[in-house]
């Protein structure tokens, strides 16, 4: 994600009577893949209870597909296929009650612009250093279990459509 030229959404509503965002930048190479793919993984940490900025202007941009979907009536999945599957894996340094609520239900609602079945979350509190999670062997059997869910029964088996989102 940081090696992307994303521009935030400009709420000029372009994409509201069109279809398609006027912005030109890395997000044209990042809507058919989202478009196309049948599974989606986020992965980020999160930042005073939200998104980092990078994703979430990745998700903002998602407004095209909402407003295909809701305004416009129009196919969000191309090809025109099954709805897709995405789960969310995320981290965080403190361990207050609501320090995932804004994360999960921005990605839900970017996955419902998408026609993509929110499939389950890991969400790790107190994890604050880079590769911490590696060391507990618990979260990494969720993890590993979680995305043998999203991949089971997809009828596209073998494909790979696979869009770098990861979050430094």
């Amino acid at each position: 994600m940081s090696q992307l030229d994303v521009r935030p959404c400009r709420g000029c509503n372009w994409c509201a009577k069109h279809g398609q965002c006027i912005q030109r930048d890395d997000m044209d190479s990042l809507y058919p893949r989202l478009a196309a793919s049948d599974g989606l993984v986020v992965a980020a940490p999160v930042f005073f209870y939200g998104l980092p900025a990078q994703l979430k202007a990745v998700i903002d941009r998602a407004q095209m597909f909402w407003n295909r979907k809701y305004r416009l009536r129009l196919p969000v999945r191309q090809p025109p296929r099954a709805r897709g599957r995405g789960v969310l894996l995320s981290v965080g340094a403190t361990t207050g009650r609501q320090l995932f609520t804004g994360t999960v239900l921005t990605v839900k609602y970017f996955f419902d612009a998408l026609d993509v079945d929110y499939g389950g979350d890991l969400l790790l509190r107190g994890i604050d250093a880079r590769g911490e999670v590696k060391e507990d062997s618990q979260a990494m059997e969720q993890a590993a279990g979680l995305g043998k869910n999203l991949v089971a029964g997809f009828s596209g088996a073998g494909r790979e459509n696979k869009v770098e989102m990861e979050n430094e």
